[in-house]
């Protein structure tokens, strides 16, 4: 896996291509440690319903909810065929994370806030089971010019298909924010 230091930003392009029989969620895990045993990440999804969510699960197991099912207009809702693309974008350091849908900041969250919240560690793709959908860019940068040490507020590639039996992708990046 790659690895950065400082501040990044993950980019990917997921198309839902049919409809679910019932909603489910696809995007993107960042501060991801301990994957094939305890695992901890934070994780950004999305649905064809037009809503988002953010989570957190601890290598305990616990799961804390940061934002429950969120209707937001920059969440492309799929067509009556099922089909959807969106845009998701993290911005990530030591001071917190920041998440985007299409361009649009939906959430940010500061470090000082959320005493369990890390950006640092492997950052990847999640997909629910029963979809169908295929990630066209997937992109994991250092980015110290684009993302100041201080939030913005809140008013501030590859080609490849994820199975529908997938429940993660293997694709992902070390990060560490320090």
């Amino acid at each position: 896996a790659d690895a950065a230091t400082g501040e990044f930003t993950a980019t990917a392009t997921l198309h839902q291509t049919v409809a679910p029989t019932q909603p489910e969620a696809y995007g993107m895990f960042i501060a991801g440690s301990g994957l094939d045993s305890n695992p901890d990440y934070m994780y950004f999804i999305i649905r064809g319903d037009g809503k988002f969510m953010v989570r957190h699960r601890a290598a305990n197991g616990e799961l804390h909810t940061i934002v429950d099912w969120t209707e937001n207009a920059a969440v492309r809702k799929q067509n009556a065929e099922g089909q959807a693309s969106n845009t998701l974008a993290v911005e990530g350091g030591p001071w917190g994370v920041r998440f985007k849908v299409n361009g649009t900041q939906v959430g940010e969250w500061l470090k000082r806030d959320i005493p369990y919240l890390n950006a640092a560690g492997q950052v990847g793709l999640r997909v629910n089971h029963n979809l169908d959908v295929h990630v066209s860019t997937f992109t994991v940068a250092r980015a110290p010019a684009m993302i100041g040490s201080r939030p913005s507020g809140p008013n501030s590639p590859r080609n490849s298909t994820v199975p529908s039996s997938m429940a993660g992708c293997t694709t992902s990046a070390n990060i560490s924010c320090s």
